[in-house]
């Protein structure tokens, strides 16, 4: 587990009588359409630098270190942009950094264009639901492996319908991955990839609100399918759990007899 300090998530008092899990997505929603309403305001002829984006951002949030980069817009597909945690020692959580992909104007400028916003706001509400969500922070060092096996088939684009054999094929391969590991280790897994997956999902509704072209969130990732799958798997995951702790109890209390 990471350590979350102050300048990489919201004060507590952000969260009086608002503390759920659910009540905090509420809130990054809130936050979302507030700073991407801000944007919009100090917009000049559909651009914002990234100078002038990266201060309207600390001003919005201030206490919180955030950095925020960006890479040429033509040298990503679809226009990928990614939140990622700035860690100090590799065990310290001390801010945020975005990525957003850029252009440049006639003065050479880094600019974030108004035709890209659904990506700025996709990822403005990762980085809100992550300041909000401390404790889900703290858990995104997960393994390598669990990283790899997370992002190739679990957030995959199935380019397909998800009907009733391609999802039994794909709970097949999940629960392929799930019996390498304890039941412990199974749980984590899973609680980590449903908050992912449910994030995700948000985050791209979050980016239709500010899309110029359709875009449909759920089109071939079929994000709230996966997630109930991944809910049922925990449920019999952690019944398995106690069932084997509960032996394990019987077990030490017969052999200390």
């Amino acid at each position: 587990m990471l350590k979350v300090l102050p300048s990489a998530k919201f004060p507590l008092k952000d969260f009086t009588g608002k503390g759920s899990y659910k009540e905090r997505l509420e809130y990054a929603k809130i936050l979302n359409a507030q700073f991407n309403e801000l944007v919009q305001q100090n917009r000049k002829d559909g651009q914002i630098t990234r100078f002038e984006y990266t201060k309207l951002l600390k001003n919005f949030i201030p206490n919180i270190k955030i950095k925020v980069g960006s890479s040429l817009r033509q040298f990503l597909v679809k226009g990928n942009a990614y939140l990622t945690p700035w860690c100090n020692n590799y065990d310290e959580v001390m801010g945020m950094d975005l990525h957003i992909p850029h252009r440049k104007n006639s003065y050479n400028l880094k600019v974030f264009d108004k035709k890209d916003d659904y990506i700025s706001a996709h990822e403005t509400f990762h980085l809100f639901v992550s300041l909000a969500n401390p404790k889900h922070t703290a858990r995104i060092d997960m393994s390598t492996t669990d990283y790899n096996f997370y992002n190739a088939y679990l957030y995959t684009n199935l380019h397909r319908d998800f009907k009733f054999k391609e999802k039994r094929e794909w709970k097949k391969g999940l629960n392929r991955y799930l019996d390498l590991k304890s039941s412990e280790s199974a749980i984590n897994f899973l609680q980590d990839c449903r908050y992912r997956l449910i994030e995700e999902n948000l985050a791209y509704k979050e980016g239709e609100k500010f899309s110029e072209k359709e875009f449909k969130t759920n089109k071939n990732y079929f994000f709230e399918e996966k997630v109930k799958i991944i809910e049922k798997l925990l449920y019999k995951t952690i019944k398995k759990a106690r069932k084997e702790n509960k032996q394990n109890k019987l077990s030490r209390v017969v052999n200390n007899q």
